[in-house]
């Protein structure tokens, strides 16, 4: 006669092995970047034009993680685990930022970061990111604030608030609302930084 035990046992460990095979999958991540307007029929280099430097993006810290952040309610903000950003938010924004002034900006030379240090920058600009949010298949919502310091001239501060309408109801669609919303934003920038 066999053994009960051994019965319930085999039961258990067939019980188990498929409670672990359907662990043993995961969904893939989905990596995401911003998009920068495009550059197409851009002035060539010369360093004879003035030099703006986009010293600095700073972030709220709640963005300062890989996962892409999305709000549900007033109160409640999500975290996706496998919708990502391809690399820091940081960079990506003082990337595509850089980018963007320098398709609006074809008479002046855009650097992101530290230059060598007999180098002048004639423009320097520090820019926060106030707030970078959105809803899922409603809305993205912008807001920036940036000081430009210009030699000569007294600093200035300025501020640009934007939002869009979702094309979707996915993170994809959230993500080109806000390359969207940074265009926006440059176009802005651009014009104050031209007029001085």
């Amino acid at each position: 006669m066999k053994n009960p035990r051994w019965k319930l046992s085999k039961y258990a460990v067939f019980a188990g092995l498929l409670f672990f095979s359907g662990c043993a999958t995961t969904p893939y991540s989905h990596l995401y970047v911003l998009i920068a307007l495009s550059e197409a029929g851009r002035a060539p280099e010369s360093l004879a034009r003035p030099t703006l430097r986009l010293q600095s993006v700073s972030l709220p810290g709640v963005l300062h993680q890989p996962n892409v952040i999305t709000e549900a309610s007033p109160v409640l903000i999500q975290s996706s685990e496998f919708e990502r950003w391809a690399e820091p938010l940081e960079g990506q924004i003082s990337e595509v930022l850089a980018r963007n002034l320098t398709a609006l900006l074809p008479g002046h030379r855009v650097v992101r970061g530290r230059l060598h240090p007999q180098v002048k920058a004639d423009i320097e600009v520090h820019v926060e990111v106030l707030q970078f949010g959105g809803i899922l298949g409603d809305r993205a919502w912008l807001e920036l604030r940036w000081s430009q310091d210009r030699e000569g001239a007294p600093p200035g501060l300025h501020r640009w608030r934007g939002q869009r309408i979702l094309e979707g109801d996915d993170v994809q669609a959230y993500v080109l609302a806000q390359s969207e919303l940074l265009a926006e934003a440059s176009q802005t920038m651009a014009k104050q930084l031209s007029d001085g």
